[in-house]
């Protein structure tokens, strides 16, 4: 079995990938070991991948290594097996992440991650619907501006007018977030890290 030609990034369209196959490959493998270490090469730079898309999806980073932690215990045939098994089901719900933003009727990973931090818990669908318009709105805004500007890390000047005008946008009765859900400081919570991950981005 070759877990990293299987896996190669073209490749890492999960959709397309035959897990029973797989199964049946590393059942008569004679090189589990080395399957599992090409495996978990692969995931962890996946997972590096999906963490810069959208840093909420630090649940994915803990389960990982909550495997190779058990992993690294005992590299016995069993835990062999079951580290394989492990990172399968890993890989599988990523999959389901990566195309989540297509379920909420977004139109792409980015727009996702926006509405994932903004988003608070609890919300009706009538709320998260708005929440939605909310982000992709911002994302477009943000984007022009990003554009317009080119070097958003060049000047404070220019960091702290791009920071108002994500609070400004979160905070306005017409564009915003709804008053009676977001206090102001959720208001400065949800600036600050929407800041950050496009600081980080440009």
């Amino acid at each position: 079995m070759r877990a990293d030609a299987e896996y190669d990034d073209k490749v890492f369209d999960i959709s397309r990938i035959n897990f029973d196959q797989l199964r049946k490959e590393f059942s008569k493998s004679e090189t589990q070991r080395s399957d599992v270490q090409d495996m978990k090469t692969v995931v962890e730079d996946r997972l590096r991948k999906m963490l810069e898309q959208n840093p909420l999806r630090t649940d994915f980073q803990e389960r990982f290594d909550e495997i190779v932690r058990d992993y690294n215990k005992e590299k016995d045939k069993n835990t062999i097996e079951a580290t394989f098994e492990a990172l399968m089901r890993l890989t599988a719900e990523m999959s389901a992440e990566s195309n989540r933003y297509v379920k909420e009727g977004l139109e792409s990973e980015e727009q996702l991650a926006v509405f994932d931090m903004i988003l608070k818990p609890d919300f009706s669908k009538s709320d998260i619907k708005k929440i939605k318009s909310v982000a992709v709105a911002l994302l477009k805004s943000l984007e022009q501006q990003m554009h317009d500007v080119q070097d958003l890390s060049g000047k404070s000047s220019t960091r702290d007018r791009f920071r108002q005008s994500i609070y400004d946008h979160l905070y306005d009765d017409r564009t915003g977030l709804p008053v009676d859900a977001y206090s102001e400081s959720d208001l400065l919570e949800k600036t600050n890290r929407l800041f950050e991950f496009f600081l980080n981005e440009n």
